[in-house]
């Protein structure tokens, strides 16, 4: 009996122990969800996500904080969150191995995309007109394995002056603080808070627009940069924007993934997205845009299709089909013939 009760303990530790050890366990009840920084858009519009979510009472979503998009696929590799909201180049990246990324991320899939995410350049010097005139300068970069670290890079490469910047790794949420204190002369962020928007209506910061033939060598080079042009405050902008998408690995159960899509296509208005005006407005109708991932996840693939938002591919099976009877008729009336 002591032996028997001695072996039952032990299978029961070693069944726990292979689920806690599963790298590809996912709890049903719980999804850890990977935004940014605190208080900046991707952790707003997890904590809205979670909100959706804690109301129709499916699963919990934990808002996971982080560096921001390499950081959050980094993380997905290491099965430490479950969701990622990233920007669509990083993801593009990552499938296929590119900088920042050292190997193939191959098993990313796609839930829908979300906002065009802008990369703007801000300074403290009313004179500086180009980001040529960086150089020597103190500049912020957003932190290591940030989205916006990579296309900041991208953009003083595609100026020249990448060496020739003195780079600092501050958090966007601070920019507010290090220009008026002349801790950078320059910054890159994804948004425009409301610090920011105030530095710039009293002439304290100046956002850098970006020149034609800048964007275009950029727009030509990165297939997931897009022209983005916004008034602000009665000054024409100009600048390259990513967008903000949702994704996960393939090992998401089916079920989930359809319930995530389900229930974020119809309250898609009831997310928090950063505030722009006019075509830049987040749209519904457009959650399918400029997802850079070969694949959906199954499940939501699934909802996508029923919706109509995505095209069956079931034809494409009908015609195989097809194709294969035709053949084997066609072998059928060869050998008759030879009879």
């Amino acid at each position: 009996m002591i032996k028997i009760y001695h072996t039952t303990i032990i299978w029961c530790l070693f069944f726990i122990y292979f689920l806690s050890a599963n790298p590809e366990h996912t709890s049903q009840n719980r999804l850890r969800l990977g935004t940014a920084t605190h208080g900046g858009p991707y952790y707003t519009l997890g904590q809205s996500i979670k909100s959706l979510f804690e109301k129709h009472g499916i699963v919990t979503i934990e808002v996971v904080e982080s560096n921001g998009s390499v950081d959050n696929i980094l993380k997905l590799r290491r099965q430490e969150i479950d969701l990622a909201i990233v920007q669509n180049d990083i993801a593009f990246f990552a499938e296929n191995g590119l900088y920042p990324f050292k190997e193939k991320f191959e098993n990313l899939r796609g839930i829908l995309t979300f906002y065009a995410e802008p990369v703007f350049l801000v300074t403290n010097d009313p004179t500086i007109n180009h980001p040529a005139q960086l150089a020597n300068h103190k500049v912020n970069v957003g932190p290591i394995a940030s989205g916006l670290l990579t296309d900041a890079k991208i953009i003083l490469n595609a100026v020249g002056i990448a060496n020739l910047i003195i780079e600092t790794n501050y958090k966007p949420t601070e920019v507010p603080y290090l220009l008026p204190n002349n801790i950078v002369q320059g910054a890159f962020v994804n948004n425009i808070s409301p610090e920011l928007a105030q530095g710039i209506r009293n002439g304290e910061f100046h956002i850098i627009s970006l020149k034609n033939d800048l964007t275009s060598k950029i727009t030509k080079t990165y297939p997931y940069f897009t022209l983005y042009h916004r008034k602000i405050f009665e000054t024409s902008i100009t600048t390259i924007a990513v967008k903000a998408i949702l994704i996960c690995k393939d090992t998401l159960p089916d079920s989930l993934g359809y319930q995530l899509a389900k229930i974020l296509y119809q309250d898609f208005v009831n997310l928090k997205f950063p505030e722009y005006g006019g075509d830049h407005q987040p749209n519904q109708n457009k959650i399918i845009q400029s997802m850079p991932l070969k694949n959906w996840h199954s499940g939501v693939k699934n909802f996508y299709t029923q919706e109509g938002i995505l095209k069956s591919q079931d034809y494409l099976k009908y015609l195989w089909i097809g194709t294969v009877a035709l053949f084997l008729i066609l072998i059928l009336i060869f050998i008759l013939n030879l009879v």
